[in-house]
């Protein structure tokens, strides 16, 4: 598989969110509990110094989330 980083997008950025989201339910990488909305996770995401995905390069379908804070 290859992947292509892209900055995040408002085309990805649902699946972004979920993928952020998939990893607070589990509780074991972040500190944080809560959940994002789409409205909010454009806020989080937009105060990081950098916020981008990674996508497959085949399908084009997100298949990773990079934070630099």
């Amino acid at each position: 598989m290859s992947v292509e980083i892209k900055e995040l997008s408002s085309e990805n950025l649902a699946a972004a969110v979920e993928i952020w989201n998939r990893v607070v339910e589990d509780g074991v990488a972040f500190p944080q509990t809560e959940k994002l909305t789409l409205d909010a996770g454009r806020e989080f995401f937009k105060e990081q110094s950098f916020t981008g995905v990674a996508l497959d390069g085949e399908t084009k379908r997100v298949a990773g989330l990079y934070i630099l804070h």
